[in-house]
């Protein structure tokens, strides 16, 4: 910086002169010297709050993937109770067909007789239906 005034840079002399200045600037921010510890330690803690939701995520993966592996034996064993009453019921149909064609029993209490089949048949595949859901519902969890 220069200029030429009265006073100079001497204040005692009142003549008319130039003068000049020269400097360097500095400039160091103390912000980050202070804000730097606070920083860290909210760093850390996200690290730890991650690490905690990857847990919890983990946890409840497991418990759901427990969950369906209990309904797929659930819905096993209900598919073999439905192969017996299938097997029980179609034996009644045998009967009923022959006192059906001997005239002991009515076609209304024939047709009720197939109805009980066929509800029992449709059971086993709503059963059979509902075990895919859970074996697919596993893979899903699992990340297949």
């Amino acid at each position: 910086m220069g200029g030429y005034g009265r006073p100079t840079l001497n204040m005692l002399s009142n003549d008319f002169g130039t003068y000049w200045m020269a400097g360097l600037r500095l400039k160091w921010s103390m912000n980050t010297l202070f804000s730097l510890p606070n920083t860290l330690k909210s760093l850390n803690m996200n690290n730890k709050m991650l690490d905690v939701e990857k847990e919890t995520l983990q946890f409840n993966t497991k418990m759901a993937i427990n969950k369906e592996n209990s309904e797929i034996m659930k819905y096993q064993m209900l598919m073999k109770q439905d192969d017996e009453i299938i097997s029980l019921r179609s034996s009644v149909m045998e009967s009923t067909k022959a006192q059906l064609e001997n005239g002991v029993i009515t076609s209304t209490e024939y047709i009720v007789k197939l109805n009980a089949e066929t509800l029992a048949r449709s059971t086993k595949e709503l059963h059979r239906l509902q075990l895919l859901k859970a074996q697919y519902r596993i893979l899903t969890l699992s990340g297949n």
